[in-house]
């Protein structure tokens, strides 16, 4: 009798960690989540109370989840995307704690630099919406106080029709590729295009030349 060689169990997927923004919550990655997990990536998505709390409040959060997923994902690497202010709460987080197994974080339309839109809404919407203080492209706001990412490949995307976010204010200093793409700032989240995109940044850790 011939015993059958012992196979290896498969290496885990790797998994990539979503993150939703201001207004938004878990459900609006969906369509980005099935498109990763067609490439072959498992996925999860964090969500966190947009409109209450603070940037700094989430990014514990995200941090403690970031080591719970460390802890049960095998080894796998962990790659980070997210919309909008959801980035700015990773970058938050990533600076209390970062996983051995992080990968690559690609960011979609971040306010990296704040925005003029969160500027003009505090006075007016400031104590129902404490995160456009955090988020406004004033000096003093909490982003422009937030470090880069020294270390991390970062990958941003920003979108040609984001009357939010103007594409001067999501380049971070230190990141590895941007790219403009003919898109909204919601659209984004289900556009084709932009998904394959993300996907080439987590595989290569560079966007495609070939830009529209």
């Amino acid at each position: 009798m011939v015993t059958p060689p012992k196979r290896s169990p498969p290496p885990p997927r790797e998994l990539v960690v979503l993150v939703h923004g201001l207004l938004r919550t878990p459900r609006s990655l969906g369509s980005l989540a099935r498109s990763l997990e067609r490439d072959g990536f498992a996925t999860c998505r964090f969500g966190y109370p947009s409109v209450r709390g603070s940037l700094d409040g989430h990014a514990r959060a995200f941090a403690a989840e970031l080591a719970r997923l460390e802890a049960t994902a095998g080894g796998a690497r962990l790659h980070v995307v997210g919309h909008s202010m959801g980035n700015v709460v990773a970058r938050a987080a990533l600076a209390l704690a970062r996983p051995a197994t992080l990968g690559r974080v690609v960011m979609l339309v971040p306010p990296n630099r704040g925005s003029p839109v969160a500027r003009w809404l505090a006075p007016l919407l400031g104590g129902l919406l404490p995160a456009l203080r955090e988020l406004s492209d004033h000096a003093d706001s909490r982003v422009r106080q937030l470090a880069a990412l020294p270390g991390v490949e970062v990958g941003i995307i920003a979108a040609r029709l984001d009357h939010l976010v103007p594409e001067a204010s999501t380049h971070l200093v230190g990141e590895c590729d941007h790219v403009r793409l003919l898109s909204t700032h919601t659209g984004v989240l289900r556009d084709r295009a932009v998904h394959a995109h993300v996907v080439a940044f987590l595989r290569d850790g560079r966007f495609p030349r070939a830009r529209r």
